[in-house]
């Protein structure tokens, strides 16, 4: 099912560096039809339950260092 027609949508934030907290607090305000879930990412399994990610700050080395791992 695609994303836009569910009810509720878990959006992951990166949370290893930069204004994760930032971040969710914006996600929170939305006023959307959908339901927000946020979602602090900082595993694997965390990140199987989103259905998008939003990476925060942080410099390009940095988050190819993490993709890398």
């Amino acid at each position: 099912m695609a994303i836009l027609n569910r009810e509720e949508v878990v959006v992951g934030i990166l949370a290893l560096q930069g204004a994760f907290v930032e971040h969710q607090a914006m996600l929170k305000k939305l006023s959307l039809k959908q339901k927000i879930v946020v979602a602090q990412v900082r595993s694997i399994e965390d990140l199987d339950r989103c259905d998008a990610l939003i990476i925060p700050g942080g410099g390009k080395c940095d988050q190819c260092e993490l993709i890398e791992y």
